[in-house]
């Protein structure tokens, strides 16, 4: 009786375990709804960005892989790898933001990119 009943909760255990991981990607979903359409947004609007967020992604993974190593089957992946894929946009993004202020203060207020000497 004991080796039936430990059968059938490792049964029931095992059925449930699905739907859990699915909740908690739906979750995830809805609450990082806007960050997922910034992404979708720069995706798409900026291919040349492609190539830079994928090695942002990379690295991200290889200097933290326990996000994905510790998923617990193929919806906790796709939750891991999305994060990974927003946080890396966002890095991206914020990295050309900071390029394009730094950018900025160098010129001169005029604009013309030539700096006048004072005597």
């Amino acid at each position: 009786m004991g080796r039936k009943l430990t059968g059938y909760l490792a049964a029931v255990e095992d059925v449930s375990h699905r739907p859990r991981n699915a909740y908690r990607f739906v979750v995830y979903v809805t609450r990082t709804w806007g960050r997922l359409a910034a992404t979708k947004q720069t995706l798409a609007n900026s291919p040349d960005r492609i190539s830079r967020i994928v090695r942002e992604v990379e690295r991200q993974a290889l200097q933290r892989p326990e996000p994905l190593t510790r998923a617990d089957g193929r919806t906790d992946l796709l939750r891991a790898w999305t994060a990974l894929l927003v946080e890396a946009s966002e890095r991206v993004q914020r990295e050309e933001d900071s390029g394009d202020a730094s950018a900025a203060t160098a010129r001169p207020p005029d604009g013309s990119g030539e700096i006048e000497e004072s005597d």
